[in-house]
């Protein structure tokens, strides 16, 4: 009896004469084919306990054949909330923020959210938008891993959502909302370990611009004061995220008179385009260079 129901539904919904879909299926469309109230159709695909477990899966599966495809606007609308989450990623081919997105995923699933991910390629432009695109979706929530705008924008976009739309940035210290490494420490213990090992000539490898000083020179300048060692200018090299830029950077580090004999890459990406070019010169890390 259900059965022959949804067949006759599915086919009033789902085909035109032309054999197109004609629409999308409704709630309603699966209540009617099922026999019961739209809320309740609701309320099962929600998961809930106030439906019977054997309603639920025969809801559940009378979905899925039918092709239901939730409507997120009519949702948002009468739950006053989209259960997303916008993630504003700068570059998604390094492995940290490749990770992040991962944890922030495998965290909220917990929480009953999902997440919108969307690559920057750490263009500041490209960041406002997809911060612009993210609003657009309703999202509840806003994360970004190292904004390349201005505090300022973020402090303004604040001001105008209030409570709306909480926004978290990552590895941003002066940011009301953030969560944050220790950049300082973790470059002190770098240089440390390097020192420790004898090196005095270590060139370092300046990232990306971001506003405000890089946590990471100003640990290297300090460990380097700490030892007794002059700063030299021509030991600073400039990394822009791109492979091109790491492979331009071992060429210059190869052209001095008075190479380095360790060198403290910006990250990982950078470190291991920086090896895999020092083996095309000859040079084996760490026998000849350390990083």
């Amino acid at each position: 009896m259900i059965q022959g129901k949804v067949c006759s539904v599915q086919q009033h919904v789902s085909m035109s004469q032309s054999g197109k879909r004609d629409r999308r299926v409704t709630i309603k469309d699966i209540a009617r084919a099922v026999g019961v109230d739209p809320s309740t159709v609701t309320r099962a695909l929600q998961g809930s306990e106030r439906v019977k477990p054997a309603t639920r899966e025969k809801i559940a599966a009378l979905a899925v054949s039918m092709g239901y495809v939730p409507n997120m606007a009519a949702r948002t609308l009468v739950k006053a909330k989209s259960e997303l989450i916008g993630v504003v990623i700068p570059d998604m081919t390094n492995p940290f923020f490749r990770d992040l997105g991962q944890g922030i995923e495998d965290e909220a699933a917990k929480h009953g959210f999902r997440v919108l991910i969307t690559d920057t390629r750490g263009i500041e432009a490209a960041e406002r938008d997809a911060v612009n695109l993210m609003l657009e979706l309703k999202v509840d929530g806003l994360i970004v891993p190292m904004a390349r705008s201005p505090q300022s924008y973020y402090d303004a976009l604040a001001e105008s959502l209030g409570t709306a739309v909480p926004i978290v940035q990552v590895n941003r210290d002066d940011a009301p909302h953030h969560v944050s490494c220790d950049t300082v420490k973790g470059s002190v213990m770098v240089m440390h370990h390097l020192l420790e090992l004898g090196h005095k000539r270590i060139g370092f490898v300046c990232g990306p611009a971001v506003p405000g000083a890089d946590p990471k020179m100003v640990a290297y300048r300090q460990s380097l004061q700490g030892a007794r060692i002059d700063y030299d200018p021509d030991l600073i090299f400039n990394f822009d995220g791109t492979l091109s830029s790491s492979k331009i950077i071992v060429e210059q580090l190869v052209a001095l008179a008075d190479r380095p004999t360790a060198v403290f890459a910006h990250n990982d990406v950078n470190a291991i385009a920086m090896i895999h070019e020092m083996r095309r010169h000859g040079l084996v890390v760490p026998d000849d260079i350390s990083i």
